[in-house]
């Protein structure tokens, strides 16, 4: 299905929102998905909540971030990303222009990833909302996620509730 729907994805120009939460789509899916984000012109919402996306799927989803223009919220909550996924993802939030809302809550994220997310929040101009509730992040992450909020000015909304802090 996610196959088909990635296919379909690649030639159309009127869907802009889709949601596939709790479809087991794994890596396979995400990077289906990723190639047609990299062609797709209207696209703006997708919702891959409750996948089996680990770190590898993030990658994926990561590199059709660094030229995605249209993409401008993404949620990737109760996956199995990890602090490697949240080093793709902050490298993608470096170049990346679109992209308004970023949900990871509930994945497997840790003072690491949160770091890496923060120092790319340090230079990030359009990231407004940031999700990270039910990681695995401590005081240590949250901590480098203030530091991060000294310097970022666009975003208004940041989700830290049932961290360990």
């Amino acid at each position: 299905l996610v196959l088909s729907i990635s296919n379909a994805l690649k030639n159309n120009t009127s869907l802009t929102a889709i949601g596939l939460d709790g479809n087991d789509i794994s890596d396979v899916g995400a990077t289906s998905l990723a190639n047609s984000l990299t062609v797709n012109s209207a696209l703006s919402i997708l919702w891959l909540q409750n996948n089996k996306i680990s770190d590898a799927g993030a990658a994926s989803i990561s590199n059709a971030l660094k030229t995605s223009t249209i993409l401008a919220a993404l949620g990737l909550d109760g996956n199995k990303i990890s602090e490697k996924g949240a080093a793709s993802i902050s490298n993608a939030l470096k170049f990346n222009t679109s992209l308004k809302s970023l949900y990871l809550n509930n994945n497997k994220i840790s003072d690491i990833g949160a770091a890496s997310i923060s120092n790319a929040l340090k230079s990030s101009t359009a990231l407004a909302a940031l999700g990270l509730d039910g990681n695995n992040i401590t005081h240590v992450g949250a901590t480098a996620m203030a530091s991060a909020l000294m310097s970022n000015t666009s975003l208004s909304v940041l989700y830290l509730s049932l961290i360990h802090i």
